[in-house]
């Protein structure tokens, strides 16, 4: 990882002293919470679910995140790189995805108009979420004045939002109304840098973009999964003592499941496959903007016998700007029919078909007095497919729906290169919502509301 570092250190360093424009920037943002009550919490404690009600305030759960970057393009604009280093209270480390993540480096490179190939951080390159994920919110959901998802999920995600990371990309685009792009990630979600390539391979990304004039974009995306990896044996045994070779599933340490099998060596079910994603974003009506996004995920195996169908997802946004001082927009998404089956056991999917799950926001908006103005609202259904088996203790009280809710105005004043915020935010949510991942879903149905109410304000500075 360190040689990586360096190497894509050394090409911005490069880029910079043979090609003379240089760029200089960052942005401070931070958030404060003046008042934060928290009614109804339940939690899984000690095997039993505890209820509590908690009241912070004022001027608590302070915030704050800064960043620095430097950048160098040719005059032709045809090569060029940056460099950036990210820090928060805690010092120079961001948080992402529960790693930390300090440094963001990349080189590019275009030696025609219709190529163009990026080394390092990948900035989520080949998006095609728009308004419907980041968008939705944006500066806002960064400092938390805001949600920067759903009520459930990622609406975002639906769409295969581009490759992120550092890695590497390759944008294709022989016509305007053409583009083809790569991607290979080097990095996992963790952060940590990818040394085997057989996963790295595996994990790439693919983009199709067709846009058509006068209606819209047509994007087909796939991002890859490591799914089911082979190692042999005596790499195997080196790595881990101890192991059944008998062809008994063992556990790695990491979360797979791994068994032998007679001259394949040993296999790891990842359960991690591969995703297909369709958007289309229309453009033939002035002033709305629509677009509906369809994800599919190839099953996966979970163990040796277990067989992973992940649900479908479909997301849909809709924005319509009325004027040029008042708009509304909408982004709602599904997911239903996944569950996971057992080749051993007929009867092993009762309990682990996953829930339908419905979520749709709100928001009109406003442009008064230079300032601008949101108002979230937020409505998320979770129904489970299955009722609870009959002598279950409280089967009688088993609930097969959980409704969430939101209500979230903020307000946003730009002055010049600062942006101030302040907001309100009043959600209620199932607590099965921080119940830890062994908790059954008979403890998630049972499971009492979170009523939570928040008053943040914040700010963001761009230098």
């Amino acid at each position: 990882m360190k040689k990586f570092l360096a190497v894509l250190v050394m090409l911005s360093l490069v880029v910079g002293s043979v090609f003379a424009q240089a760029s200089f920037g960052g942005y401070g943002r931070g958030r404060l919470d003046l008042v934060t009550i928290k009614n109804g919490a339940t939690e899984m404690r000690g095997g039993a679910l505890v209820t509590d009600k908690t009241i912070k305030g004022p001027l608590t759960d302070a915030w704050i995140e800064y960043s620095f970057n430097a950048g160098y393009t040719n005059e032709e604009g045809t090569a060029g790189g940056n460099i950036s280093v990210t820090g928060n209270q805690n010092g120079f480390a961001a948080p992402w995805n529960g790693a930390y993540i300090p440094w963001r480096v990349r080189a590019w490179w275009q030696p025609i108009s219709q190529i163009r190939v990026n080394l390092g951080w990948t900035d989520w390159a080949f998006g095609t979420d728009d308004f419907v994920g980041w968008g939705y919110n944006a500066t806002a959901g960064d400092i938390g004045v805001a949600p920067a998802n759903g009520l459930f999920g990622a609406p975002g995600d639906v769409f295969l939002g581009g490759t992120g990371y550092h890695g590497l990309t390759l944008g294709i685009t022989p016509m305007d109304m053409l583009a083809i792009n790569f991607g290979l990630n080097f990095m996992g979600d963790d952060m940590q840098a990818r040394t085997d390539l057989v996963r790295v391979f595996k994990t790439f990304f693919a983009q199709v973009n067709l846009k058509l004039d006068g209606i819209g974009t047509f994007s087909l995306s796939y991002q890859g999964g490591p799914g089911t990896l082979s190692t042999p044996v005596t790499a195997y045994n080196a790595a881990v003592s101890g192991a059944d070779m008998g062809g008994i599933p063992i556990y790695n340490g990491t979360g797979d499941v791994v068994t032998t099998s007679s001259g394949e060596g040993i296999k790891t079910y990842t359960g991690d496959t591969g995703t297909i994603a369709f958007r289309f974003s229309l453009s033939a009506i002035e002033n709305l903007a629509l677009n509906f996004g369809f994800n599919y995920r190839i099953n996966g195996k979970l163990d040796q016998y277990t067989t992973r169908q992940y649900p479908i997802r479909i997301a849909l946004g809709v924005q319509y700007n009325i004027s040029d001082t008042f708009g509304v927009k909408t982004r709602m998404q599904f997911h239903f029919l996944g569950k996971d089956t057992n080749s051993q056991d007929s009867n092993y999917y009762i309990g682990t078909e996953d829930p339908f799950k419905f979520g749709i926001d709100i928001t009109p908006y406003f442009k008064v007095a230079g300032m601008n103005i949101n108002v979230n609202l937020g409505l998320a259904l979770t129904k489970f497919m299955h009722t609870y088996p009959t002598g279950t203790p409280d089967a009688a009280k088993w609930n097969p729906m959980q409704i969430s809710w939101m209500i979230n105005p903020y307000v946003e004043k730009p002055l010049g290169n600062v942006s101030l915020f302040a907001g309100i935010i009043v959600q209620g949510t199932p607590s099965a919502y921080f119940l830890p991942p062994s908790a059954t879903r008979y403890d998630q149905a049972k499971s009492k509301s979170v009523i939570e109410f928040r008053i943040p304000v914040g700010f963001n500075v761009n230098f």
